[in-house]
């Protein structure tokens, strides 16, 4: 079994632009991103995807394994699918978020877990409980339903599913558990190739999630339980608490 780690890193990110090279400590974001990754225990390789010319280089001074992709791609899907194609004998692609500096190794390791364990599985991905109203309630925080099996059913920014029987909502906790989605996923070579070929869908259109595309279209999404979350840095804001962190927990006074 062969596993690829692809981090795509776009420059032109719509809240943030040039994120993956803006500095955190001593190295950009999309650079300790790369450098966690290569400590999963299952990925063979680990390569940065991007559309930019200072971002490929910028990688390249840090001794990172990076590839030149087109500037039309409309997801980072679409550029995995890309690099995928250039690395036909690896069986399992790995789509890392390049904005996650302190991706932990494990969540990884987790990941590839599911398609060892699951061998009908076409795509893989990560759910963690929510365990606090403002995630249950923020359409930023995507939601997933998933069977006993650990397949999932839907995602979406709505809560779901919807407590009609109870009128405190305060109360939701008690009465059923509740998935936050982590972006991160797994795909089988054959279920990027469907992916390439698919058209958008209706619910992707609604809610504005890709893999809303893949299920309405019969791909099998598996899921795995991870306790492990790290920050995502999506705006400005984001990134002053990215230093902080960096700042509190890595650097030596």
């Amino acid at each position: 079994m062969k596993v690829l780690g692809v981090i795509p890193a776009r420059f032109a990110s719509t809240r943030l632009e040039g994120k993956p090279i803006l500095m955190i400590g001593d190295k950009p974001m999309v650079v300790h991103v790369y450098q966690n990754a290569l400590k999963s225990s299952f990925l063979n390789d680990v390569v940065i995807a991007t559309d930019h010319k200072n971002i490929y280089e910028t990688c390249q001074k840090f001794g990172c394994n990076v590839v030149m992709t087109a500037n039309s791609h409309l997801s980072g899907t679409d550029r995995v699918i890309e690099v995928s194609e250039q690395f036909q004998d690896f069986d399992f692609i790995i789509n890392i978020q390049g904005d996650e500096p302190f991706l932990k190794p494990n969540s990884i390791d987790e990941l590839v877990q599911i398609f060892i364990q699951n061998p009908n599985a076409e795509i893989g991905t990560l759910v963690k409980k929510i365990d606090n109203s403002e995630d249950l309630w923020a359409e930023s925080v995507v939601k997933c339903v998933k069977d006993s099996f650990g397949k999932a059913l839907y995602f979406s920014r709505s809560v779901i599913p919807y407590l009609r029987s109870e009128n405190n909502k305060d109360l939701w906790h008690q009465k059923h558990t509740y998935w936050k989605h982590l972006g991160i996923y797994g795909y089988t070579q054959k279920a990027l190739q469907k992916i390439k070929n698919l058209n958008l869908s209706s619910l992707e259109q609604c809610e504005s999630l890709e893999q809303l595309r893949w299920l309405e279209n019969g791909l099998q999404i598996y899921t795995s339980e991870t306790s492990f979350q790290s920050l995502a840095v999506d705006t400005l804001e984001d990134y002053h608490k990215a230093i902080q962190y960096w700042e509190s927990h890595f650097t030596v006074e």
